[in-house]
């Protein structure tokens, strides 16, 4: 009989268990796998969009539960890292910037270097965001706190209890964070005076500007990383600096001195209509043995009616916009080497669909001991280098871009267009840089110079 009513009071405890797991929103059975789990096995075996979905699905789910506020960012993370991954860039920075804004400390364990580096982009993009959100959650829960929903079925001594019990309720303390931020610095939180609760955790990040180096972030004078976050659990002094780059050399180059006349050059030349094209190159050219031409030199008329200086990668697709001096105009290409000629060889091919012209490797490659280039001689390291000045071809024909060469630190030749306004980083071997301009003919009526100042 004992066992009997045993059985007789289980049973309806069962049923009423079996019914809440069936009826209630959320409840996990065993057989069923973890959104974020799931999502991942798919990434894994390469079903992105049935990943997608399903993260999608679980975040529409779990948005607005702030205490879910964690795995909400997870999701928006592993959606980024896999449009990552396809080489979609703006659905990557978009769940990027939810996945921070929800929690700013996520990616600071990332191993991929290329994904980390985008991460950390992103994040001085949205702390202020993520900041505001920060406010926006005490807000609420300060007014959460002020909103007594038990006074509807509480009776008039329940209220009393409730105001004792408010008024013995300590106090939350609130801290200040002072911040101050160097020239050339940019990141958030900006320079400034902010309070917040006791236990905040607030985001920061910080990035040195293209002109600086060094950056120091210090957190109550101890040097701490350029990103992360801080927890307001007393007063905190925030302090970013950069120290300026100096000039370690400079180099001015011509526009009449140090520019090369492609007219009878070794050049190859093409008479080309003006309007939109996609141009191909293709092919192979060495200037040794069996050591690629990384770069070709071109010289062009653009639609905006300049002309136009470029380094091109000897295998690429670009859309050009070719002016005209009507009808047409001269397209120049050619290789620069140094030393003998007689072992180069190959060509590149020019398509520009219905027209198709070649850049041989032996016979249009220039030496360049014979063109007239302003050089300099660097100290190997890593440099930026800043190009400031005006130059023209005749009257008041602007000459915007320079042509350099120079080594690269890894031993590679390195052919460039730098423009003016341009600060570009690069690193050399410390052998010899060189520029120079380029002009079709009649180099006499140049005027004006450009300069070169190498920043370290």
């Amino acid at each position: 009989m004992a066992k009997r009513e045993s059985v007789r009071f289980a049973c309806p405890i069962v049923l009423f268990l079996f019914a809440w797991s069936c009826l209630v929103p959320g409840f996990v059975r065993g057989d069923e796998e973890d959104p974020l789990a799931a999502a991942k096995r798919l990434i894994r075996a390469g079903s992105y969009d049935e990943a997608a979905r399903v993260l999608d699905a679980y975040i529409a789910k779990i948005r607005d539960i702030v205490k879910q506020s964690g795995r909400v960012a997870e999701a928006h993370y592993l959606l980024a890292k896999m449009y990552f991954e396809v080489g979609d860039d703006l659905k990557c920075d978009e769940n990027l910037k939810s996945a921070l804004t929800y929690d700013p400390e996520l990616g600071k364990e990332e191993t991929n270097a290329d994904f980390r580096e985008r991460v950390g982009r992103i994040r001085i993009e949205v702390a202020p965001r993520a900041i505001e959100r920060l406010r926006n959650i005490q807000q609420d829960r300060v007014r959460s706190k002020k909103k007594f929903p038990w006074l509807a079925v509480a009776g008039a001594v329940v209220a009393v209890v409730l105001v004792i019990l408010l008024l013995k309720k300590k106090k939350t303390k609130n801290y200040a964070l002072t911040v101050t931020v160097g020239a050339g610095v940019s990141g958030s939180p900006a320079a400034g005076s902010y309070t917040f609760k006791e236990g905040s955790s607030v985001p920061y990040a910080y990035e040195g500007g293209v002109y600086f180096k060094d950056l120091i972030v210090k957190i109550n004078g101890a040097v701490s990383a350029p990103s992360g976050s801080l927890v307001m659990d007393r007063d905190i002094q925030l302090e970013a600096t950069a120290t300026p780059l100096s000039v370690a050399g400079e180099l001015i180059v011509k526009a009449r001195e140090n520019c090369f006349d492609l007219n009878s050059s070794a050049a190859a030349m093409k008479q080309i209509a003006g309007g939109s094209y996609t141009l191909q190159i293709y092919g192979d050219a060495y200037y040794v043995d069996s050591a690629p031409f990384g770069y070709v030199f071109a010289r062009y008329l653009g639609s905006d009616n300049h002309f136009h200086l470029a380094a091109l990668n000897s295998h690429m697709t670009l859309n050009l916009q070719l002016g005209s001096s009507p009808p047409n105009s001269p397209f120049h290409a050619f290789f620069l080497d140094s030393g003998n000629l007689a072992d180069n060889s190959g060509a590149l091919t020019f398509n520009f669909g219905s027209i198709q012209f070649k850049v041989y490797g032996k016979t249009n490659c220039i030496l360049i001991e014979s063109i007239p280039t302003a050089k300099i001689a660097l100290p190997a390291g890593s440099y930026r280098v800043r190009v400031s000045g005006s130059a023209y071809y005749v009257g008041s024909m602007t000459m915007n871009e320079v042509l350099v060469s120079f080594t690269h630190s890894n031993g590679g030749n390195v052919s460039l267009a730098l423009s003016v306004g341009q600060t570009v980083p690069i690193a050399t071997n410390g052998s010899t840089f060189y520029a120079f301009f380029s002009d079709w003919s009649g180099v006499n009526d140049n005027s004006g110079q450009l300069k070169l100042e190498f920043l370290k």
